[in-house]
Parts: structure tokens; sequence; C-alpha cells
């Protein structure tokens, strides 16, 4: 979804991005396919009015290649484990992104900890709470101009008692809500 929604933007930028997701999705290609599942940061990272990729949430085995994670730090992006959020908080995350930049958001479910987001196929403990992901967004909304936010990775039939349908809701909303108390919308 990033990759294919950032494509309508071109000639609008340039344009920052939060990923929050417990893959880097930067993989080149697989089996010859070069926009698949694992590849729409890299696609992301190609179009010249996107000017850097912040990764939040990688963790655990199967998160990239390192190969992938040297040629995303190469193209100048940044990777935040979900450890060091915990750790030195959402604020580490903000300083990756300049005043007044135009910021998308890209969350994919697995991102946040299984006890948030259950409804995911790939659950993997460890990542970013209800409250660190609300304050990314918040947080970014008052520093810069958030021109679109996705949420991907979300299997109904996996969720458990609507908890990330709720989840997926509430950051939805805390994103509307905070926009509009800022009287902030729109890329600049």
């Amino acid at each position: 979804i990033p990759a294919l929604v950032l494509n309508a933007f071109e000639g609008r930028g340039p344009i920052h991005v939060l990923q929050i997701d417990a893959h880097i999705d930067f993989r080149d290609e697989i089996e010859g396919i070069r926009d698949g599942y694992s590849s729409p940061m890299r696609r992301a990272s190609e179009m010249p009015w996107v000017e850097r990729i912040v990764h939040v949430g990688a963790r655990g085995v199967g998160s990239a290649r390192p190969a992938d994670v040297a040629d995303s730090i190469k193209c100048g992006n940044a990777l935040i484990t979900a450890r060091e959020v915990r750790e030195r908080g959402v604020e580490r995350v903000l300083r990756e992104f300049p005043e007044g930049v135009n910021i998308y958001i890209a969350i994919d479910c697995d991102g946040l900890d299984p006890s948030v987001m259950p409804g995911t196929s790939c659950p993997m403990p460890g990542g970013l709470s209800f409250y660190e992901a609300a304050g990314l967004i918040q947080g970014l909304v008052h520093r810069g101009h958030v021109i679109g936010m996705d949420i991907a990775e979300f299997f109904p039939a996996l969720d458990i008692q609507g908890l990330t349908a709720l989840a997926i809701t509430r950051l939805i909303t805390i994103l509307m809500g905070t926009m509009v108390r800022a009287g902030a919308g729109g890329i600049r």
C-alpha cells in the first residue's frame, strides 16, 4: 500500500516516511518479483520525492537480511528497533524528522505488540505499545505535515475479540483529532 499511495505524490515532495513494522520491507526482489509483499519500502525509496524512510519496530528473525539493512542505511534511511523505542522513548524517533516536513505514516499491524494487535499474519512479541504508536502519530502531527497514513496486514479472521480493529480505529481517530486540534492537514 505505501508504495502505491506514495506514487500518487509525484512532484509533491520531499516526503519523509515513518514505517512502523516488524520488517523493513526493503527486499529488491524475490524470485523476480520486484513489487511484492517484501519490497514496498525499497520501491518507495526509489521515488525521487521520497526523501527518507524511518523504519521503526523491526525485530526478530526474518525481519530483514543484512544486505537489505545495509541498502536502506546506504539510502540515508534510519532503522530504530522496537526495543530502542521502549528504552529511549518516542522522542528518539521524532528527532529523525526535521521540523515542517511532509510525513507519510505506514503502519503494519505486526509493528505493534500482539497484545495490542493480535489480528495479523505474523504476530511477534516485543512490538510497539499502543501508547508508543499513538505518541508517534501525535508527535509527527506537531512536528510536520502528516499527508497520509495507511494501516496494513490486518487479518480480521485472526483478531481476538476485535482488539486489532479497535486499536486501528483508535489510531485513526487519534490522527484525525490531533490534526483538527493542531489545525493541520494537507501537503505543503
